[in-house]
């Protein structure tokens, strides 16, 4: 894909304490959306 850097959606949803907080129903629907995209 040729990313870098930290995947902010994984990070809130699976991190304690990550670098964007947000909501975990968004977070999650982000990542889902980020996985499919691979």
């Amino acid at each position: 894909r040729g990313i870098g850097g930290p995947v902010y959606p994984a990070s809130a949803y699976l991190m304690k304490s990550p670098p964007v907080q947000m909501a975990d129903d968004k977070a999650r629907t982000e990542l889902e959306a980020f996985i499919i995209d691979a």
